[in-house]
């Protein structure tokens, strides 16, 4: 075990994507070579069923689920499956197989549930005169997602995302308290402190800041992402020249030349060959000046 001091170790359903999008790209390299263009149209032909559910894509994005699998996670059994268009079931691809549009219809494992429906779940909604804190960053660099110009009502993607999110939750206030943390790490590790119960942020996911607290699942196009360096714009064989830049061929340019000017002066009075015209002079300061480059210690030819 690499980390055996970590609390949870187990992988979550982010490292499950991450396991099937490799397979995923490892099957569309088969055969394709380095053809960019071929690669993304294999990618978007893919489709395989993984440990996070079925992947296929749809004008370019990845599908959306279309079938839940029903988990005991007590049992750790499979109960049934659920879809959009027929209800649940407790087996899928039989022609016996029966639909309903209760869960309570299921085998016992919730024979002694309520029916669920939308009354059962405002029941179960949290009642309390204490609002919840939810911290909203003040340095945001993009005021789209947050902007906290209008110090009366916030503004911004992620803060009208969060508000539709609690306008769905019935019986449940919250505040919105701006926080002048330096950085989202430090106000997320807020959220720990019991500083704040969560917070409305353009906050990217990082394993840092899940030493803290819980993410919901990304609501952006990004999704999960890999950080990868660039491809080299030069070729391998002439990486050894990317240390030296343009100031750096200056500085080793003027101490070339002012070794050879030292050579010079102190030479040119015991060296006739050191002696003539000034542009011979020049010529002769120059010379000198390479020389010692690639000659040996003590001695110039």
């Amino acid at each position: 075990m690499e980390n055996p001091e970590e609390e949870n170790y187990e992988p979550g359903i982010f490292a499950v994507q991450a396991y099937d999008a490799t397979w995923v790209l490892a099957a569309a390299l088969d055969g394709t070579g380095t053809n960019r263009k071929q690669l993304i149209e294999k990618v978007l032909q893919v489709d395989y069923k993984g440990l996070s559910g079925k992947i296929s894509f749809t004008e370019r994005k990845l599908a959306a689920a279309r079938l839940f699998e029903i988990v005991n996670v007590v049992r750790q059994t499979c109960s049934g499956f659920w879809s959009d268009e027929l209800g649940f079931s407790e087996n899928i691809g039989d022609d016996n197989a029966t639909y309903v549009s209760s869960i309570q219809n299921l085998e016992q494992d919730f024979s002694s549930m309520e029916q669920w429906n939308t009354r059962r779940r405002q029941t179960l909604s949290i009642s309390t005169n204490i609002p919840l804190r939810v911290g909203v960053p003040s340095n945001s660099h993009f005021k789209q997602f947050v902007n906290t110009g209008n110090k009366d009502y916030y503004t911004g993607f992620s803060i009208e995302v969060f508000r539709e999110i609690m306008r769905r939750l019935p019986n449940l206030p919250y505040e919105l308290i701006l926080s002048d943390e330096p950085t989202y790490t430090a106000l997320v590790e807020q959220i720990h402190k019991k500083k704040f119960d969560a917070v409305a942020a353009d906050t990217m996911i990082l394993a840092s800041r899940l030493k803290y607290a819980d993410f919901m699942q990304p609501y952006t196009e990004s999704g999960l992402e890999m950080i990868v360096s660039l491809q080299p714009k030069m070729p391998a064989a002439w990486v050894f020249m990317k240390p030296f830049t343009r100031s750096m061929w200056t500085l080793i340019a003027a101490i070339t030349i002012y070794n050879g000017f030292v050579i010079w002066l102190v030479e040119r009075n015991y060296c006739i060959e050191l002696k003539g015209s000034s542009f011979d002079q020049i010529g002769i300061l120059l010379c000198l000046a390479f020389t010692t480059l690639i000659s040996l210690h003590g001695t110039i030819y």
